[in-house]
């Protein structure tokens, strides 16, 4: 279909390699770079040791897992992209919950809720919002002084409902 269309290979060009600051190029280098990291952590044993270490603080209470699980993926979605989080921890809620002999999937899904819940919380929270925010002109501030409340009250209301449903899954367990 694109091809049967009149592009001008200038234009796909520049549309790749701009110099703006949405560069797709540099968008898909980003993350290619992190899945490769996040695979060598795997492939050397880091998620394992770092699962182990924290289960040994932790214990096997599901409740005390979920929490801190939980709370790390929404700290550290403020920090980082989404994408970058969810390639990252979700290795390590494998690990953690295959040690803990609980039900991995709970965890894993609790991955991409809070990741994706918390990356409305600053605009570097997602590729998304850097891009439509840095097209519409939309500043840092200004996207934090919207987005801080609709963040936190979305983040409680589904660590509460997530929650809820860890305890049902536990409960059958």
């Amino acid at each position: 279909m694109i091809f049967a269309m009149k592009i001008d290979r200038y234009d796909i060009k520049n549309a790749v390699f701009n110099e703006s600051e949405i560069n797709p190029l540099k968008l898909i280098i980003l993350f290619i770079s992190m899945t490769i990291l996040s695979s060598f952590l795997n492939e050397v044993g880091f998620f394992e040791y770092l699962a182990l270490k924290v289960l040994n603080k932790v214990k096997n209470k599901q409740s005390t897992i979920f929490i801190v699980f939980s709370l790390l993926v929404a700290v550290l979605t403020f920090f980082a992209s989404n994408d970058v989080v969810i390639l990252t921890l979700t290795p390590l809620a494998i690990y953690f919950t295959k040690n803990a002999k609980v039900n991995p999937l709970p965890y894993v899904f609790s991955v991409l809720v809070f990741a994706n819940t918390f990356s409305i919380f600053l605009i570097i929270g997602n590729p998304t919002n850097v891009y439509l925010a840095t097209k519409q002109g939309i500043g840092f501030l200004e996207y934090f002084k919207v987005m801080f409340i609709p963040s936190l009250v979305i983040g409680g209301v589904s660590f509460s409902v997530y929650g809820l449903s860890l305890k049902r899954i536990a409960s059958r367990n």
